[in-house]
């Protein structure tokens, strides 16, 4: 069974638990009320300050952005409780003044430091929205340094402990490797429970987070009704929140949408629905403008096609004779296998920007050039460890066994679906599978009853994406009466990846007005994706000056979404 007595106990306790503290978030007056949060640049964490400079001398100087912290209750389950954690926030005031009021914004993940991806992305976001709303997001509880939600001491104890999953991209029919992959996430697991179970690992999850939305809302002022953008994992907070609170969402958008229903069981298999489209995509477009992609113009009488067929002829290789190489992070050698070269192939699928460097590195890898990988690799940004990513994950679903078979007909669906990543899904599903730490608090509601909402929710998604394909914002539509689906008709994940005055326009319209695009609206970028990339050739049409003082952060060109290189750097990239 995938609910086993414990989870389904813990299913029944959180059900009650939960319906206990939405009473008393419900219960919030509907009174405007003035801001309590003081907004102040100098309040800006060290870490974000370097990263505002890193971004600065790679010539993305970001727009204005200024801190604050928000003391919230550390659980929501108890009220009468004095503990409390600081969440961390950060604004980009609104462009044109008076504001128009605040747009909360989650980039997904669950990731590390939303605050970092606001300051490297938000030229782009208020480009989107109409330069009017000021743009605010903050560090999830779980994340970072805001109560992280960890499984080992030291990132090198982390390493280490990955070293033995040489393959994680493991079909069951490979018995052998099945099984051990099992037994590597059945005592990965167990680790964390140790090290986590005194910890507060119970008030992490998606739930909390959304009460935490709440609590940000009502610090902001106004009204007290959310406008949320919630891209990738972002989107499971905004349709949760709206779930749970209709009545207090004003906006919501959801780009680039999970599978919403899939989030919380856990199976996850439809998010494979266009990897292969993807993949195959990339080869299209690169051999369309050989002048930019090297893979084609170093091989100028080959197709699409062909190469596409030897990279899976080089997956089939690299699983039966993987490739070593001289690993910097730790000890001893790191091995090349179809898993790894999956996984980060994946990670540079997500933006555009990134082709380049991802044809570089198909070419290394389907010539062996296992050293000319390993220095690709090295070059890129220093990966950010931590656990918070897959454990939130976990903790938020309800996939549990202690029989690795139950797992199986879920890869089998996945691997039904994709060619290339259809196998990819088998170590976090095996992970899942054995988690130990549960939450307090669960989404039980689901969403097959409809969330209505006074003004229906915008949802967008491309054509192209290798993460979250476009049929799960077409099913999640489904449970919002009267939404609209935006078509994006090019590659990446998240609508800020390529410009287009069609979506700029789409979702301004929504936000400023609550007007949506009528049904089937198919948005066309303003380039080719391996041309351009950058928002700067759409300023005049968007009415937009770069304030003085820097060039702003509409450049793509290094900004990429969590699941980026950072994270596909240690090969294990997830949303």
């Amino acid at each position: 069974m995938l609910l086993t007595r414990s989870s389904a106990a813990a299913l029944r306790l959180s059900s009650a638990v939960l319906s206990g503290a939405l009473i008393g978030l419900t219960s919030a007056s509907d009174n405007s009320s003035e801001s309590s949060i003081q907004w102040d640049d100098a309040d800006c964490p060290a870490r974000l300050v370097e990263a505002i400079a890193t971004f600065a001398a790679a010539g993305l100087a970001p727009l204005p952005i200024d801190c604050a912290n928000l003391t919230v209750p550390l659980d929501y389950t108890q009220p009468d409780s004095n503990l409390t954690i600081d969440l961390q926030l950060a604004r980009i005031p609104a462009l044109k003044q008076p504001s128009r009021g605040s747009i909360i914004v989650h980039f997904g993940g669950p990731a590390l430091y939303q605050t970092e991806n606001l300051a490297s992305l938000g030229e782009g976001l208020a480009l989107l929205s109409g330069q009017g709303f000021d743009l605010v997001s903050w560090d999830q509880r779980g994340t970072g340094a805001t109560i992280p939600l960890n499984c080992f001491e030291t990132n090198e104890e982390r390493e280490l402990f990955g070293a033995f999953h040489s393959n994680i991209a493991v079909a069951p029919n490979d018995t052998v490797s099945f099984g051990r992959s099992w037994a590597l996430n059945q005592r990965q697991a167990q680790i964390c429970y140790n090290f986590a179970v005194d910890k507060p690992h119970d008030v992490v999850g998606t739930v909390d987070t959304v009460m935490d939305v709440l609590q940000i809302v009502d610090a902001l002022g106004g009204d007290r009704k959310a406008r949320f953008w919630g891209i990738s994992y972002g989107t499971a907070v905004g349709a949760t929140l709206a779930a749970l609170y209709p009545e207090r969402v004003e906006r919501l958008l959801l780009d680039s949408v999970v599978n919403i229903h899939q989030w919380y069981s856990g199976e996850q298999w439809e998010m494979q629905h266009d990897s292969d489209k993807t993949l195959s995509g990339f080869f299209r477009t690169c051999f369309e403008k050989p002048d930019l992609c090297s893979l084609a113009a170093a091989n100028p009488n080959s197709t699409a096609g062909e190469f596409e067929e030897r990279l899976y002829e080089k997956f089939d290789e690299l699983r039966n004779r993987p490739l070593a190489f001289t690993n910097t992070t730790i000890p001893g050698a790191a091995i090349l296998d179809d898993g790894q070269a999956k996984s980060l192939i994946r990670a540079f699928l997500y933006n555009p920007a990134l082709y380049p460097i991802l044809g570089q590195m198909i070419q290394f890898i389907l010539a062996d050039e296992v050293e000319g990988f390993a220095r690709l690799v090295s070059a890129l940004p220093a990966p950010e460890y931590g656990d918070s990513s897959l454990a939130i994950t976990c903790s938020d679903n309800f996939l549990r066994t202690d029989d690795p078979a139950d797992v199986v007909p879920i890869i089998e669906k996945s691997m039904e679906l994709s060619r290339f990543l259809g196998d990819w899904a088998t170590y976090t599903l095996l992970y899942c599978a054995n988690w130990k730490l549960e939450l307090k608090q669960r989404f039980v509601r689901g969403f097959n009853d409809p969330v209505v909402l006074s003004t229906p929710p915008l949802l967008a998604g491309t054509e192209h994406d290798v993460v979250t394909p476009l049929v799960s914002a077409v099913n999640a539509s489904a449970s919002f009466p009267g939404s609209s689906v935006l078509r994006f008709n090019t590659f990446g994940h998240g609508l800020v990846n390529q410009p287009s005055l069609c979506t700029a326009k789409a979702v301004r319209e929504y936000f400023e007005d609550g007007v949506l695009p009528p049904r089937d609206t198919v948005c066309e970028p303003a380039a080719h994706p391996w041309e351009n990339t950058e928002w700067d050739p759409l300023f005049e049409g968007l009415g937009y000056e770069r304030p003085s003082g820097g060039n702003g952060t509409a450049s793509n060109d290094t900004a990429a979404l969590e699941g980026g290189p950072e994270r596909g750097a240690r090969f294990r990239v997830r949303f």
